[in-house]
């Protein structure tokens, strides 16, 4: 898990990750990557939902992937088995 380990230097391999030249972190190894400001945010129960405004994007050339969502603390693929029918029902 890049960035998220407890009680060490959490960036100090420097192999993984680079910076933008705006400063933020960016992994090696990714399809794409966004680089956005905060817009808003409110409380969801004991998480916090963030809007983000865009500001730079990048991706892979000839990569291509299923859009993900981070749910339950694990990335979910989003694609043909998690669409939902009009009705509110999976398809």
């Amino acid at each position: 898990k890049l960035a998220a380990t407890h009680g060490v230097d959490r960036f100090a391999d420097t192999s993984s990750w680079s910076r933008l030249p705006t400063g933020e972190p960016r992994y090696h190894g990714t399809r794409a990557w966004i680089r956005g400001k905060t817009v808003s945010s409110m409380d969801a129960g004991d998480a916090t939902i963030i809007a983000v405004e865009a500001l730079e994007v990048g991706a892979a050339e000839g990569k291509s992937a299923d859009p993900l969502v981070y749910h339950a603390r694990t990335w979910h693929g989003l694609g043909d088995h998690s669409k939902l029918d009009p009705t509110g029902g999976r398809i």
